[in-house]
């Protein structure tokens, strides 16, 4: 597909989206999806706690390490909804934060939480507009994000465009690479309410992201630990007393190894020179 079409048709698509996060957001149960997406989120929600939450938060802490020292920085906080892990940590550490999301209702939702504050500034509007054809940050903080857009080069190029040299991206995002995940997804995908916008990253994906920036670093999140999600599926006592161990062992793993067995992926990187 030609870059103009792909981009014509991915912001076709966020009008879309737009509405639905008008209406629900990404985690939980609604009426505006329907039955199966609905059961597809009561299963992640029982899956994922088979980790507690101090073991996930430590994804979060390595973030913050990528991100550094921020008090000279201009940041955009992608897709924000209301409110992504590390908002309000990105808002009390930036010079200038920048928070942008598709939906009125959730960033209005967001501000009511976040509040006010000289540095704060609320966007909705879609990165893909002309609005945001270009800028200056030094970071971009998009957590599950990118897998939202069918077409990456695009919305690579976009990023590129609104980064300042040297600027920075933090991502973090679902995979498609680990074979029973892949047949899972295949036969869930004909019934799930927001299909035309979610894209799990395959390796293809990947390897349009590791040739449109440098990577510093990058993490592969529930490898080991998915064993956790299947066991919180069927047995949660049991996935409860082994989930911790086995999710930390990959946030120790030297992070240039394969990610291609992990559930989802988080990347830190930078504009290339």
């Amino acid at each position: 597909m030609k870059r103009q079409d792909a981009l014509d048709a991915m912001r076709e698509t966020n009008i879309a989206q737009r509405a639905y996060y008008e209406a629900t957001n990404a985690a939980d149960d609604s009426a505006a999806n329907g039955l199966a997406t609905n059961l597809w989120r009561w299963a992640r929600r029982r899956a994922v706690a088979s980790v507690s939450e101090n073991a996930r938060w430590q994804v979060y802490e390595r973030q913050k390490d990528w991100a550094g020292d921020l008090r000279d920085a201009k940041v955009l906080d992608l897709g924000v909804a209301m409110g992504s892990p590390l908002t309000e940590w990105l808002s009390g550490e930036a010079r200038e934060m920048h928070l942008l999301d598709l939906s009125e209702m959730q960033i209005s939702v967001l501000r009511s939480w976040l509040g006010d504050a000289p540095n704060r500034h609320y966007h909705v509007g879609d990165v893909l507009s002309e609005d945001w054809a270009s800028g200056d940050f030094n970071l971009i903080y998009a957590h599950s994000v990118l897998h939202h857009f069918q077409h990456l080069d695009p919305i690579l190029e976009r990023l590129n465009a609104l980064l300042a040299p040297g600027g920075r991206l933090i991502t973090y995002d679902p995979l498609n690479t680990f074979g029973p995940v892949r047949l899972l997804r295949r036969a869930y995908r004909p019934f799930q309410t927001d299909s035309a916008w979610e894209h799990p990253f395959d390796g293809a994906a990947l390897k349009a992201i590791e040739a449109a920036f440098e990577v510093e670093d990058r993490l592969g999140v529930f490898g080991r630990g998915k064993w956790a999600w299947a066991m919180g599926l069927v047995a949660p006592p049991l996935a409860r007393r082994y989930g911790d161990a086995l999710f930390l062992k990959d946030l120790s793993a030297d992070a240039a190894r394969p990610v291609d067995r992990a559930l989802h992926v988080t990347y830190h990187l930078r504009k290339m020179a």
